[in-house]
């Protein structure tokens, strides 16, 4: 009879795993500058070895048709996860100080979907409010919507953000560290704010987008041939 020996197991933290792997690595990849300033910063990953490269445009659906088309209401949209990071509970503190008619499309699903519109109750706004917790035709709601709204504290690479200027729909978020800020170019796909009262101001004002130039701001830099020659380079370099 042996007795068995206690086995100790040594938890495991993402943040002492990147201390340690990227010695082994010739090269990571950062979807965003803000990205890539926190690996260096906080993980002491060696700046030679990072690469910045954003997430490319995979399609391109239908631009959206204004065809001249006057809706009595704003027909806003988010797209993402409901969870605290996305910052719902701002947007809805902030379209229930509008003063003009308006509906709200909330594409998504997670834990504080309960929370969120139990807070929309709350505000008044809950007939205004639809949601879609699964769609693949994501290209087709953001098209049909006046602009997508995003109220997230920190992004990666916001996806949806992208893809609404994609279509052509503008979009309105917060300064807020990730990829937003390189996506968003002010007043020419959308807006860029700092806090709620500006985020309301620019709700509530008057400006007619073009659908195609806000297209072309984001497809000049996140086309998929840009982006695979970035990759192409990055590996050139690595092999050398």
């Amino acid at each position: 009879y042996r007795k068995k020996e206690k086995k100790t197991r040594k938890r495991w933290y993402p943040s002492s795993l990147v201390r340690n792997s990227y010695k082994k690595l010739d090269g990571l990849i950062c979807q965003s500058k803000d990205m890539a300033i926190d690996m260096a910063t906080n993980y002491g990953v060696p700046e030679h070895k990072i690469a910045i490269i954003n997430n490319p445009i995979s399609h391109l659906p239908p631009l959206k048709n204004l065809n001249g088309e006057y809706r009595k209401e704003k027909r806003f949209i988010t797209v993402g996860r409901l969870t605290e990071v996305k910052g719902h509970f701002r947007l809805l503190k902030i379209l229930s100080k509008l003063d003009f008619p308006f509906t709200y499309t909330i594409i998504g699903d997670g834990d504080l979907k309960s929370d969120i519109f139990i807070k929309a109750r709350e505000y008044g706004i809950l007939d205004k409010i639809t949601h879609v917790p699964f769609t693949k035709n994501v290209d087709t709601f953001l098209a049909d919507h006046d602009m997508f709204l995003q109220g997230s504290y920190v992004e990666g690479f916001p996806n949806a953000l992208l893809e609404s200027c994609v279509v052509g729909t503008p979009v309105i978020a917060f300064n807020v560290p990730g990829g937003t800020r390189e996506i968003v170019e002010h007043n020419i796909n959308g807006y860029l704010v700092e806090n709620e009262d500006e985020y309301l101001s620019l709700l509530e004002a008057e400006k007619e987008w073009e659908p195609s130039a806000i297209r072309e701001s984001v497809y000049k830099k996140f086309n998929r041939e840009t982006i695979l020659n970035k990759y192409e380079s990055l590996f050139k370099e690595i092999i050398k």
